[in-house]
């Protein structure tokens, strides 16, 4: 939440015009698809995890 609200304000003051929107949906959009991958990755960890077996 914090870094998305650094980015809005900061953002605006040091790119002009609307292209800090531009930047900010494309980090935003970068975040969201790297934090879907790692949700996917450790729910198929825990899946298979009890298909495994104890060793």
């Amino acid at each position: 939440m914090l870094p998305t609200h650094l980015t809005l304000v900061f953002g605006g003051m040091f790119i002009s015009g609307k292209l800090w929107l531009v930047f900010f949906l494309l980090l935003k959009t970068l975040a969201d698809l790297i934090a879907h991958a790692v949700e996917h990755a450790l729910r198929r960890k825990q899946v298979a995890e009890p298909l495994q077996g104890p060793s």
